[in-house]
């Protein structure tokens, strides 16, 4: 509901740094040392908690125990000093299924996911860069040996183009497709995040009668009338039908209301944990209301 909630669209950028998760597992791979070369990609998701049940092929809780077991460059390029460079592709890891919530599986199978980053190895990358790194588009962090996660697996199928894509499952929509199986800390977050947006939309509903409901070509004007001083009042934006937001003019007095009870607690409760907690490079890229849906349809 708030106006600075917005849906980002994704940037194509490159960032450099050092990866370490804080999940203990056994992994072969020294992930506390090894360089992230991080781009960003469009991925599809079936959107809200009731859409993605309905949609995916499987969802279980499930153990990693072959964290890179093969992978696969989907696209090769030259640098300027005419080097082989990898520049995109995927990786396998090995999943053993603990509890099926929906699907064909049974607990004790081993599915393949194909995840969409691969470590470029030493002498791969072009000239003077050393390895090995972590190629990746995806927002979620790798995953390792020993790892239990909740995932919402789409199936790719048995007639790709792609050969090394048949047969294989992925978490859909990337960040909506795994999540940390939550412990007493994170149920708890999930729960005061839940009810916070309860009493937000309550509160909102109370005082919409007051409120002008402001046609989205009458906007630019709202806004300009309000910056010159000539119209009192604050924009906001709510979800309205069909998904669309609904923009509202509703008074310096209400907006300062939910900004102070609502907005500011529900920001804290976001980032009162790692992003590594939930398995995100980024807080801002991971739906914590959906996983406060989540944890109410599954833990609860």
């Amino acid at each position: 509901m708030k106006s600075y909630h917005l849906l980002c669209g994704i940037l194509c950028i490159i960032v450099f740094a050092l990866f370490a998760c804080t999940q203990h597992t056994d992994s072969g791979i020294d992930w506390g040392e090894i360089e992230v070369v991080h781009g960003s990609a469009d991925f599809v998701g079936h959107g809200s908690l009731p859409n993605i049940i309905r949609n995916v092929a499987l969802i279980v809780e499930g153990e990693i125990v072959n964290e890179m077991s093969k992978r696969h460059i989907a696209l090769t390029s030259q640098d300027n000093y005419g080097n082989s460079i990898l520049i995109s592709g995927y990786s396998y890891a090995e999943l053993k299924i603990l509890k099926v919530f929906k699907g064909d599986a049974e607990e004790g199978d081993i599915v393949t996911l194909i995840l969409p980053y691969f470590i470029e190895e030493p002498g791969e990358g072009g000239y003077g860069i050393k390895g090995p790194r972590l190629i990746t588009v995806s927002e979620s962090t790798p995953v390792m040996n020993g790892e239990k996660w909740l995932f919402f697996l789409d199936y790719s199928g048995t007639d790709n183009s792609v050969e090394a894509y048949n047969d294989t499952f992925y978490p859909s929509g990337d960040v909506y497709g795994r999540f940390p199986i939550p412990d007493d800390e994170k149920l708890e977050i999930a729960a005061k995040y839940h009810q916070l947006l309860n009493d937000e939309k309550t509160y909102f509903d109370s005082i919409k009668g007051s409120a002008s409901l402001i046609e989205r070509e009458n906007i630019d004007e709202y806004a300009k009338k309000i910056e010159s001083g000539e119209l009192s009042g604050i924009l906001i934006n709510s979800d309205g039908k069909d998904g669309d937001f609904e923009t509202y003019l509703i008074s310096e007095e209400q907006f300062d209301y939910m900004m102070t009870t609502f907005w500011i607690e529900l920001d804290n409760l976001k980032w009162a944990l790692e992003p590594s907690d939930y398995g995100v490079y980024d807080m801002g890229r991971f739906d914590l209301t959906l996983y406060a849906d989540v944890c109410n349809e599954f833990y609860r």
